[in-house]
């Protein structure tokens, strides 16, 4: 009876001290839908999201981005003059995509 004790005893000790997990990452993808722009940069929090500019008719392909609240910045590529930003929250384990369309004077989004 000591012996199961003391297992059990340890195991809930080892259990309760594991670490907070770590936050989840969902997809994200961006497509340039907007014929009146060059290509452009997707910027989350200050960090460039997209290799590449991203031309009308293309996009960034679905990449991970962490769950939470981010600030999404869309600029002409190498600029840093912002066409359009929004705050953004994403979640975990769930495919996110963001549209802009239209031209640059009545700029839409859409996200879906």
């Amino acid at each position: 009876m000591r012996t199961f004790l003391s297992v059990v005893l340890v195991s809930v000790l080892f259990f309760s001290c594991s670490k907070k997990d770590a936050p989840g990452s969902g997809q994200f993808m961006f497509i340039n839908a907007s014929p009146g722009f060059g290509p452009v940069d997707v910027i989350f929090d200050g960090n460039k999201f997209n290799t590449t500019g991203v031309a009308y008719g293309g996009n960034t392909g679905y990449k991970p981005l962490l769950e939470g609240s981010h600030v999404m910045n869309i600029t002409s590529t190498g600029t840093t003059t912002s066409l359009y930003d929004v705050n953004l929250s994403t979640a975990a384990s769930i495919n996110q995509s963001f549209f802009i369309y239209d031209r640059p004077n009545s700029l839409q989004v859409f996200a879906v």
